[in-house]
């Protein structure tokens, strides 16, 4: 489904514009948001067919995938990071980069930030890392007990939207009682929202219950709900600070997570539409397939050369170059040979063998 690389690579471009250039995307980590909608999507979506093929979920096999997935990169990043900064630091800038270092490699930096105990300086992005990992530790375990004792397609979707509306509850609630910007952005409880859209819109797929927007009204519906959905994106991300506007945190990530499923849904059910043709397009797919190696980059990269005095100018052009080139070779000399072991050692889900969901989240 070449439309939901494209969606990623437009999520990782405006993630890249952003810290680039924060003065000209305010609203661009809007981008993480879309990454979380995705990234629930899928991996409920490859767990429902794997229980429903198998009638059972191997957690060993998940977990190994993912380690397999994500961990070779990341750990190529640190210890680049770590080298660099070796050589370049002493003193108490080094000893505050290798404390990034270990929040990063710990996956507690979305922590760290979120009740300011350290900026997690040069790796400040892991944050979202972080929150894709804590929640692959808790739902497959939480999904697969809903599935053997609740049962009932609709009923598990419900859950997944009755988290959505507890997590956005609490981070209005929160944000109501006057708590920081930085607690309401990187907390796991308060942005499981995103993820939990993503997962409902995964159960509902898995368990065939978007099938009536498949038909013509609805996919007209749907082109025209899109429309709406790009404008609102476009407008929160050259409007929104994360870190002065708490309207963000009372309905605009809402607005942000509801836009994102819209899209998903024109790529999953509106086939042929404008929105998957224009996310087809191939330069967006190769993007979205490099856009984990993409992502690891280009934050320390920036930061580095900002700190050197780049211009916005200069990270966007040669300090994007430089990413793009590295991503590149990450993602075909080492994810891509990874990849083939998590097939052949990991052993593939049903729905993986088949080439649906889990092919997706390659």
């Amino acid at each position: 489904m070449p439309g939901l690389d494209g969606l990623r690579g437009c999520a990782v471009l405006t993630v890249m514009v952003f810290h680039a250039w924060p003065a000209a995307l305010t609203g661009g980590m809007i981008g993480v948001d879309l990454f979380f909608v995705l990234s629930g999507f899928l991996i409920s979506l490859l767990l429902v067919e794997e229980y429903r093929d198998s009638g059972g979920i191997s957690l060993r096999r998940f977990y190994l995938r993912r380690c397999l997935r994500l961990l070779p990169a990341f750990s190529l990043l640190l210890l680049v990071f770590l080298g660099y900064c070796l050589w370049r630091f002493d003193g108490k800038v080094l000893e505050r980069y290798l404390q990034s270092v270990a929040l990063a490699a710990s996956y507690t930096s979305n922590w760290a930030r979120a009740f300011s105990l350290n900026p997690v300086e040069g790796l400040g992005h892991t944050w979202s890392l972080a929150m894709e990992e804590q929640f692959y530790l808790f739902w497959p375990l939480l999904l697969l007990g809903l599935l053997r004792y609740l049962g009932g397609a609709r009923r598990l979707v419900l859950v997944a939207l009755g988290l959505a509306l507890a997590s956005w509850g609490w981070r209005v609630l929160l944000a109501w009682q006057g708590a920081e910007a930085d607690r309401l952005y990187n907390g796991l409880d308060t942005r499981l929202d995103a993820l939990m859209v993503g997962c409902a819109l995964g159960l509902a797929e898995g368990f065939g219950l978007l099938q009536a927007l498949r038909r013509p009204w609805a996919g007209r519906l749907l082109g025209v709900l899109a429309v709406v959905a790009v404008l609102y994106l476009a407008g929160v991300a050259s409007r929104a600070h994360y870190w002065v506007d708490m309207r963000l945190y009372y309905w605009m990530l809402a607005g942000v997570e509801l836009s994102a499923a819209c899209l998903l849904l024109n790529v999953l059910c509106n086939r042929g539409g404008w929105v998957e043709r224009l996310l087809s397009l191939p330069g967006l797919t190769w993007l979205g397939r490099i856009s984990y190696g993409l992502y690891l980059w280009h934050f320390p990269i920036y930061v580095f050369m900002r700190d050197g005095g780049a211009s916005p100018w200069t990270i966007l052009g040669p300090g994007s170059l430089l990413t793009l080139l590295l991503a590149s070779l990450s993602f075909y000399l080492l994810e891509r040979p990874f990849l083939r072991l998590k097939r052949r050692y990991a052993g593939a889900a049903p729905a993986e063998a088949r080439g649906s969901a889990g092919a997706l989240l390659q």
